[in-house]
């Protein structure tokens, strides 16, 4: 359930970026650089204790800390519910994303 959470919630997120690109050459690199910066802040590739302050609050406003987060905790065998937090932000993601993706992409028949 973990996994497909954060592949949900995650998936509109990715939608939502790259709808500001022109073209596939500019959605790769705006990909590119958020996902970067994401695996920096989320804890996935430096631990956020040895960060600044106002490096761990700003990770805590992005969708991957709260995946990296919930993944560990699951990989612990932690109940699900323990992490209660971790889920409802990651829903929320889902939702707030889903509908930002909605309404920026024009879909033409």
């Amino acid at each position: 359930f973990a996994i497909f959470l954060i592949l949900a919630s995650l998936f509109p997120f990715g939608l939502f970026l790259t709808s500001f690109a022109k073209n596939a050459r500019q959605a790769s690199a705006i990909g590119s650089v958020v996902l970067n910066f994401m695996l920096f802040l989320s804890g996935a590739t430096i631990p956020l204790k040895f960060m600044p302050p106002f490096l761990q609050a700003l990770a805590k406003i992005i969708p991957l800390y709260y995946a990296v987060d919930l993944l560990r905790s699951t990989w612990s065998f932690a109940p699900l519910l323990q992490k209660w937090v971790d889920v409802i932000a990651l829903f929320v993601f889902f939702i707030v994303f889903s509908l930002l993706a909605i309404r920026k992409f024009k879909v033409n028949f």
